[in-house]
Formats: C-alpha cells, sequence, structure tokens
C-alpha cells in the first residue's frame, strides 16, 4: 500500500514537471498555432 501511494505522487510529480514548463510558455505568449507547419512555412517565405 504505502509503495503504491509513493508511486502515485512521483507520478504526480513527473506529469506537472512535463505539463508546467508548457502551460508557462503558453502564459507568457506562446502562440497556440506555433506547431502548425503551413503557417510556418509562409512566414519563412513572407520574410
Amino acid at each position: 500500500m504505502a509503495s503504491s501511494n509513493s508511486l502515485e505522487i512521483y507520478r504526480l510529480i513527473f506529469v506537472a514537471g512535463v505539463i508546467t514548463p508548457l502551460m508557462i510558455a503558453i502564459y507568457r505568449g506562446l502562440p497556440l498555432d506555433c506547431l502548425n507547419l503551413e503557417k510556418a512555412v509562409n512566414a519563412e517565405i513572407n520574410s
């Protein structure tokens, strides 16, 4: 029982560590379409 609870805590810390930087980047102004290849190619062609 104790090892199961500690595993859940480590899983929570891992998930929070993965998601938090992405959420901070979006909050600071990362465009949500930054992975849109078509828009990225158009931006490169037009600049």
